[in-house]
């Protein structure tokens, strides 16, 4: 009997360790299809920024928007609708021929065939059809794998083998409907992998739509004001609405807009249980392209931190490269710097590139100025020996910490002098253990300096104390 109970228990055993080993294969396979569709998210990002600062016709966009999902997502076609103020979808931009209807459709046509009957339109109404419902309902639609054959005697191949549809909003507001017909490989269906990155994507294309209808709707003037509005709820949209809460230290941050908007922005990231990793930064340019130059960056940090919180030098290393793969031809860059906080040793690794240093208020009340070696991001290949130093440190009870931008230290009078860091040390020197009271006494500096001198820069700033 011993023998037998022997024998069962390594087939047990040996079950088991396949059972293991295909959850480990597909844990592998789910990590693999997260990272790809992160990817996939950055290089749309970058593909919007650079139409948008490449082209003036929002029309332009919408195509080159549509040829990007498309590639994201394998499609043969994607057709972008947008909702207009009767309730009708209209046709703003496509990428790739729908497959052509049949010459001879029988009376009993298959279900392949009136698909593409009802998304053949450039306008079409609301709960009409795929679209229509999807716009409807708000809910996204798939549909492939399954037998969508023509019900024709000659058999022949219907049009439609898969189709994917998704709503795009802004707001809860509905903004319109992305659908993909047909993968590139036809012998492949939408997945729900790839619905998922339809529905990621909507978010962004939403914009474009706005955009779209915002300068054929208005004047040249109003046009101007309305994009500004909107790369201020853009910019907005970037920034966490609170702090992190922790029982070890408080953090409050502060953006005081430019009445131009600026690529200026601050993140908090909680990487685990143990790390919080605080960015800022500040985009090249002004307006729509540099919100959206930092919400590409903002997506590659969220992404990818999990990866590196133990090698913050490579992190930049990637996502410099990222950047100057895809923004080289437009000069586009950012400055950012970066805290990652180890809440369980009390210790921070502060890394910057290109952008201003870390104030460290100690108890004391000594400022120390922290600057590690690192260049803008996106400006030069990693070929050209591009590297970023770090600085890790203890994080001492009643130590302060101080994160900004250079529209603080830059900040002019009507007598062209800038604010300096000098000042700010100064300031920062005397300023209140509370982080939100010595944030806003610190911008309350800043702007009796300047006086009436018109503010050309947003100013944001972010304040640590233990």
């Amino acid at each position: 009997m011993s023998i037998f109970i022997l024998y069962g228990l390594v087939a047990l055993l040996a079950v088991l360790q396949l059972y293991l080993w295909l959850i480990s294969r597909q844990t592998v396979r789910e990590g693999e299809r997260a990272m790809a569709d992160r990817e996939e998210v950055v290089e749309f990002l970058m593909r919007f920024v650079n139409s948008i600062g490449a082209n003036s016709d929002p029309r332009a966009w919408m195509r080159e928007i549509a040829g990007s999902v498309a590639s994201a997502v394998s499609a043969a076609s994607v057709r972008i609708y947008l909702l207009d103020s009767d309730s009708i979808l209209r046709l703003a931009a496509q990428s790739g021929s729908l497959p052509m209807l049949p010459d001879h459709v029988d009376f009993k046509i298959s279900k392949s065939t009136r698909m593409l009957q009802q998304i053949d339109h450039d306008r079409i109404e609301l709960g009409d059809g795929v679209v229509g419902e999807v716009a409807l309902t708000g809910e996204n639609y798939l549909a492939g794998g399954i037998d969508m054959r023509s019900h024709s005697s000659s058999g022949r191949a219907t049009p439609i083998e898969s189709v994917m549809a998704v709503p795009m909003s802004i707001n809860d507001q509905r903004i319109g409907v992305i659908c993909a017909v047909n993968k590139r490989d036809r012998a492949a269906s939408f997945t729900t992998e790839n619905l998922f990155l339809l529905s990621t994507l909507s978010s962004h294309v939403a914009i474009g739509g706005v955009l779209v209808q915002v300068y054929e709707e208005m004047g040249d003037q109003q046009r101007i004001v309305q994009e500004l509005l909107l790369a201020r709820e853009i910019q907005k949209s970037l920034l966490p609405a609170t702090a992190p809460a922790s029982d070890n230290f408080d953090i409050y941050a502060l953006n005081n807009p430019a009445q131009e908007v600026s690529g200026d922005y601050y993140d908090f990231i909680e990487v685990d249980d143990d790390h919080l990793l605080v960015v800022i930064a500040d985009a090249s340019g002004k307006g729509i392209p540099a919100c959206m130059f930092t919400a590409m960056c903002r997506s590659f940090l969220r992404s990818n931190v999990a990866r590196y919180k133990d090698d913050l030098e490579s992190f930049l290393r990637d996502l410099n490269q990222t950047l100057f793969d895809d923004t080289a031809d437009d000069g586009k860059f950012i400055t950012l710097a970066m805290c990652l906080i180890d809440k369980r040793d009390n210790t921070v690794e502060y890394a910057r590139a290109g952008h201003t240093g870390l104030l460290i208020r100690r108890t004391n009340r000594e400022i120390l100025v922290i600057s590690p070696d690192g260049p803008a991001l996106g400006l030069l290949p990693n070929e050209f020996g591009v590297e970023f130093d770090t600085f890790a440190f203890s994080w001492l009870p009643g130590t302060s910490l101080l994160m900004y931008t250079d529209g603080i230290s830059e900040t002019l009078n009507e007598a062209g002098e800038e604010f300096g860091i000098d000042r700010l040390c100064d300031r920062w020197k005397t300023a209140s253990d509370d982080p939100e009271t010595a944030a806003r006494e610190l911008l309350e500096a800043v702007a009796e300096h300047a006086d009436s001198y018109p503010q050309t820069d947003d100013r944001t700033l972010v304040i640590m104390s233990k």
